[in-house]
């Protein structure tokens, strides 16, 4: 059943094409909008913002049914490439890799915001690279997202205080107080941490692309808590979620979109949707 909200956004594409011949773009939420909008003109193509991933999939089914050329719709991958399930349309898109923060964490739009904000120093006494501690860490938590969704548990992610199983300083870890944190978070619901191995080997074994599994929202998470001390000498006001959401949406030029897939994703959408546009270059 189509959603009401996805219903009116069709609705509205439908109307404003007697006053605009350009393009349209659907795209999930707010930060979709401020992302692509340093990447579009408002002449060439008109942004309507959905309530989630399903608003955006309905409204194009039901554009694409009635033949409605000229509209694209951009959602989240989320977990759908490592169940190998593909957008429904040829009118819409992914981002790369498991969402929109993923995309831009694992670009070097990363490395101007620890520019910005960390401590050259603190970074380099580390070794490896920061990216990769961030990976180590939202992987874990995405594997125990997958296994919550594979067992059915509703397991509660919101609101899962990173600092609980992440230590400030020595940025060390556990399986076993990233359960805890997230049990807690769940009103106590216990976990089967030999069940949790099985499925994390399973799909360590399977030899995913760990960018699919790690959650942007988690990769942001725990940078913001790796910029207070462990990499950097930021208190929480300054390095909070969404001014590092943000910072990563700046960072991220015109040029790193069209070299990603994502953008030549975009751009091929354009050359079979012609004389259409969604890219401002």
């Amino acid at each position: 059943m189509i959603r009401a909200r996805a219903a009116e956004i069709a609705s509205e594409i439908r109307l404003t094409r007697a006053h605009h011949s350009g393009s349209f773009l659907v795209v999930e939420g707010q930060d979709d909008r401020l992302f692509m909008e340093s990447f579009t003109d408002p002449d060439i193509c008109r942004i309507f913002v959905a309530r989630g991933k399903q608003e955006v999939c309905d409204a194009i089914a039901v554009l694409d049914r009635i033949g409605f050329c000229g509209a694209l719709g951009i959602v989240d991958s989320d977990f759908d490439r490592l169940q190998n399930g593909s957008p429904l349309s040829g009118n819409i898109i992914c981002y790369d890799y498991h969402d929109l923060e993923t995309m831009l964490v694992h670009s070097p739009a990363l490395d101007r915001v620890l520019v910005e904000f960390g401590s050259h120093g603190k970074i380099a006494r580390r070794g490896g690279s920061v990216l990769s501690l961030l990976s180590e860490r939202a992987l874990a938590i995405g594997y125990l997202r997958i296994y919550s969704h594979a067992r059915d548990l509703g397991l509660k992610f919101d609101g899962v205080s990173f600092s609980n199983w992440i230590d400030r300083s020595s940025f060390d870890w556990s399986f076993g107080s990233l359960m805890q944190a997230v049990a807690n978070n769940s009103a106590g619901q216990s976990l089967d941490a030999d069940e949790l191995r099985e499925v994390v080997a399973s799909f360590e074994a399977s030899r995913h692309d760990i960018r699919e599994v790690c959650v942007g929202s988690d990769l942001v998470a725990v940078l913001a808590l790796g910029l207070r001390s462990a990499f950097g000498t930021n208190n929480a006001g300054v390095v909070s979620e969404d001014v590092l959401r943000r910072s990563l949406r700046l960072a991220f030029s015109i040029d790193m979109l069209i070299h990603s897939q994502f953008g030549r994703d975009i751009q091929a959408w354009e050359r079979n949707c012609t004389p259409f546009r969604i890219l401002a270059v």
